[in-house]
């Protein structure tokens, strides 16, 4: 018998607000070292309000590694648990906090778990048409609202082109993709799976949350599940300098974002304190 235990960071602001935590998402590419997809999730049980906030994988920092880009930082420290502490600290460093747990998900684990919760129906955005051999990708859906099983969500959060705003479009696709998985998969139908589910999290993702922690946010998904999740990405603008492009942040409009939708402090961020690189 497990007994539901929610998620606290180690190191913090001081008091927390009851029942709040916030959890890095991170998704790796195929070859398992770059964290393409890294999206920061909410829950707060006093408001029965969840939030998905999303961190571009070009976002600029500060480190030591040739390419200055937030995705490297899983890879540079080899992957695994050291991977994750490296990715932590560059993330605490942009919003203000460490997050109070994380969970690495491949594109496998991925699609295993969107067809062990039934599918998921979504209104795909555009056309999506892409084959690259090299990487075993073959993408071919048709825009429309649909019900997608593992392969086809993965092929949604896989492509890349066709977005009027390039990489942001893929990331807020991504987020809107997992936003409706999660409302969906809150019923009673969904909750069904859910020892399986929180099997497969434990057994075949790179985590440190427990199995407690787990059904925590389990029971806080059926909680909050009626509100809409709100979504947004860290705010910032595109910039080319001479080791390539990168996603400038605004240290302004990431405090505000940061307050607003991830602090589970009592104390609020303030932009002068976040360690964002400009240039």
């Amino acid at each position: 018998f497990f007994v539901a235990k929610q998620p606290e960071a180690e190191t913090g602001l001081g008091e927390r607000k009851a029942g709040c935590a916030t959890i890095l998402i991170a998704g790796t590419d195929e070859g398992g070292y770059r964290t393409d997809t890294m999206m920061l999730f909410s829950v707060n049980r006093a408001t029965g309000k969840m939030s998905l906030v999303s961190i571009p994988r070009d976002t600029l920092i500060y480190c030591e590694y040739s390419v200055p880009k937030i995705n490297s930082a899983y890879g540079w420290a080899g992957g695994g648990e050291a991977g994750m502490q490296e990715l932590l600290l560059r993330v605490s460093e942009i919003i203000g906090f460490t997050p109070d747990g994380y969970i690495v998900v491949d594109l496998s684990i991925f699609r295993q778990l969107v067809d062990l919760m039934g599918g998921v129906t979504f209104d795909v955005p555009v056309d999506m048409h892409y084959s690259d051999p090299t990487q075993n990708l073959s993408i071919d859906l048709q825009a429309g609202k649909q019900h997608l099983n593992g392969e086809q969500a993965m092929q949604v959060a896989r492509f890349r082109s066709g977005y009027a705003t390039a990489d942001l479009g893929r990331i807020e696709v991504q987020r809107s993709l997992v936003s409706a998985a999660l409302r969906q998969w809150v019923s009673p139908k969904g909750m069904l799976h859910l020892s399986k589910a929180v099997k497969l999290v434990l057994e075949h993702t790179n985590t440190n949350l427990t199995k407690a922690n787990l059904l925590w946010l389990a029971e806080s998904f059926l909680l909050c599940g009626r509100s809409d999740i709100a979504s947004a990405t860290l705010p910032g603008y595109a910039a080319n300098f001479t080791s390539g492009s990168y996603y400038v942040l605004d240290a302004g409009g990431v405090a505000d974002i940061v307050n607003r939708y991830l602090n589970p402090y009592e104390k609020e961020v303030q932009a002068a304190e976040l360690y964002i690189r400009n240039g």
